[in-house]
């Protein structure tokens, strides 16, 4: 009988401290977890300022331009790139047709370059039955430089009657060197070439 008793107790001895040994070695898990925790969060942090270093190095001085262009139902206005240093301002006059490039001058921050064409003339729409309803939107181009001292801006603007088809791209006649010195620069927009969209005509 005392033997069976003591054999018991020995079994709950046993239980009991298996018990407390799981209990222990949870509580230093979680510890344990805990402390390695700022430590990951440092390797993924210092993993991530690396790759951020390494794509600055890949990239180094490349610059990203974004054009962008909006509408009313008298105007329509675009930006584009004139050159490495200034963006010029594409407006479209719908009641006129003028189309103006506007650039702002990098040493002086004022208007001082001006160049124009007119698209009622350029797309044929002269006496046309409807008025004109334009569409407009900038492109970049990188002419070769030749031998004459201006040079076509950075960007092509391209404009379409969406009631006729006809469309064109128009660049600018760019001098650096009037702009290096904040000198005024005018002349007229430079017609690149223009075609017709559609080519049936349309019965009403």
């Amino acid at each position: 009988m005392k033997l069976g008793m003591m054999n018991r107790s020995l079994v709950w001895a046993a239980i009991g401290g298996l018990g407390l040994f799981l209990v222990v070695g949870f509580f230093a898990g979680i510890g344990f977890w805990e402390w390695q925790r700022p430590r990951r969060v440092d390797d993924t942090a210092s993993r991530d300022a690396l790759r951020i270093e390494a794509m600055e190095q890949i990239l180094g001085e490349t610059r990203l331009h974004a054009a962008s262009a909006t509408h009313s139902d008298s105007f329509a206005m675009a930006t584009g790139p004139i050159d490495s240093d200034v963006e010029g301002l594409f407006i479209l006059d719908f009641v006129s047709g003028d189309l103006q490039c506007i650039v702002l001058n990098f040493r002086t921050a004022k208007f001082n370059s001006f160049f124009k064409a007119n698209v009622i003339r350029d797309l044929g729409l002269e006496g046309a039955e409807k008025r004109p309803s334009y569409l407009m939107n900038t492109g970049m181009i990188n002419f070769p430089r030749g031998a004459s001292t201006s040079r076509p801006g950075n960007s092509v603007v391209y404009v379409l009657d969406t009631t006729s088809g006809a469309y064109a791209a128009y660049t600018i006649p760019w001098r650096r060197e009037l702009a290096s010195t904040a000198r005024p620069q005018m002349a007229p927009m430079m017609l690149l070439d223009a075609g017709r969209a559609r080519t049936a005509a349309i019965r009403e």
